[in-house]
């Protein structure tokens, strides 16, 4: 190999000083003078055989008394946990109750329904599934319109729910089925003051639906409604909410502003629309625990909607059905306004600080108010809540029921009189 000559090898390229120039062992450990100064250690003091000796003698006595401390120290835990599990042991073989007066308990109600198959609580799929083969669609023509809703098959042999106002007056009425066939249906009945009806296809073999019980309601329970929104085109459409009330009691106004009725009805938030009348309001067992009859028609208002319960809905259903009489039946939807049985107007006299509502005349000798007030009479207060006009008056007896009694305190001739009275319908 040729020899590298920038890279020399060997003594001569090193450099290294001849061996007696090296520094010895104690002169490369000394440090330079000037850093003597720095360096601190600490000091030990003078060691000696007999010190080495004695520190030993006390390593070996405080590792025994490190020894013994800890033996004592687990003895003592071992009897302290020892007769702790005794003295229980003799509270529970003495049968003695161990009360703690310190803690208080209260009771609490939790509802609970698991998705599970021995709870029947079903998926909105499962549902569907189940039910939407029992809703139609219903189309109607009348004499200078035509409109559709929707309704639920509850026989196989054709008899369909729906709301009154879906069918009320129609010429022709036909059902849209979910497998695409359509069906003529004739009106069993109607009632325009509960706004439910009951409608018949011919048929066999139909698919039906379940009815459940409104009065089981919880408010938050889940809920979904099967219909035809808008119309036909929209078939089997879903929507899904929950129970915003179960027992809403709702008026419905004239358009002069008066109370027309009053019923009794299932709110939620499933979004319904025109078209879904009639519709079933489903439980999630999949049964039908309402009749979607209404909701809030306003830009103002989302997601109030309303629903016939059917405890109340199907008694009067099945007397249609048999064409039995179910006037008696009609209260437990609906409710005409309590009524006083007089016309009235506002009465204001400055001079006299009396304030109230003169009666005019008393509309019915069948009213009970008949015999107890008398025309020109001015009412000042009702069941001791002061009546200042003809507005306050009807109010409040809007939120009365037919059949309640109330006190009325007016003025006769200068004179203050009190009277109970029986509202009527």
């Amino acid at each position: 190999m040729e020899e590298n000559k920038n890279c020399p090898m060997g003594d001569e390229g090193m450099n290294i000083p001849p061996e007696s120039e090296l520094p010895t062992p104690a002169e490369e450990n000394r440090l330079p003078e000037e850093a003597v100064e720095r360096v601190y250690r600490w000091d030990y003091g003078e060691f000696s055989e007999e010190t080495a000796k004695g520190n030993k003698n006390k390593k070996k006595n405080g590792t025994f008394i490190y020894a013994v401390s800890m033996t004592c120290a687990f003895g003592v835990c071992f009897f302290l946990l020892l007769s702790l599990l005794l003295s229980g042991a003799v509270k529970q073989l003495s049968l003695e109750p161990i009360v703690n007066t310190e803690i208080i308990t209260e009771e609490r109600v939790v509802y609970v329904k698991e998705y599970d198959p021995a709870s029947g609580v079903l998926t909105d799929q499962e549902i569907y599934d189940t039910c939407s083969p029992a809703v139609v669609t219903i189309t109607v023509l009348k004499t200078d319109s035509s409109g559709s809703g929707s309704g639920f098959i509850i026989s196989e042999d054709g008899y369909i729910v729906t709301a009154n106002h879906v069918v009320a007056d129609a010429e022709s009425i036909s059902v849209l089925l979910k497998d695409g066939k359509e069906l003529t249906a004739t009106l069993v009945g109607g009632n325009e003051f509960t706004d439910l009806a009951l409608i018949k296809v011919e048929g066999s073999g139909l698919p039906t639906i379940k009815i459940g019980s409104s009065s089981e309601l919880l408010m938050g329970d889940r809920v979904v409604a099967i219909g035809s929104p808008a119309s036909y085109d929209f078939a089997g459409s879903m929507v899904n909410g929950i129970v915003s009330h179960n027992d809403r009691s709702f008026k419905i106004y004239k358009d002069d502003g008066s109370v027309e009725k009053k019923m009794t009805l299932i709110q939620t938030n499933a979004l319904v629309n025109p078209g879904n009348s009639g519709c079933p309001l489903i439980n999630q067992y999949g049964e039908v625990v309402g009749i979607v009859t209404m909701k809030l028609n306003s830009t103002y208002y989302e997601g109030m909607c309303f629903a016939i319960p059917t405890d109340a809905a199907m008694p009067i259903i099945e007397a249609m059905k048999s064409g039995a009489d179910y006037s008696s039946l009609l209260s437990a939807v609906s409710r005409y306004p309590a009524k006083l049985g007089i016309t009235g107007s506002t009465y204001a006299d400055d001079s006299s600080k009396l304030y109230g509502v003169k009666v005019e005349s008393i509309t019915s000798a069948e009213y009970d108010v008949a015999g107890k007030l008398r025309k020109d009479d001015v009412i000042v207060a009702v069941n001791s809540t002061a009546v200042t006009s003809i507005t306050g008056l009807v109010r409040y007896l809007d939120n009365c029921d037919a059949g309640d009694s109330i006190l009325l305190t007016f003025y006769r001739n200068g004179q203050k009189l009190t009277v109970s009275v029986t509202l009527g319908e």
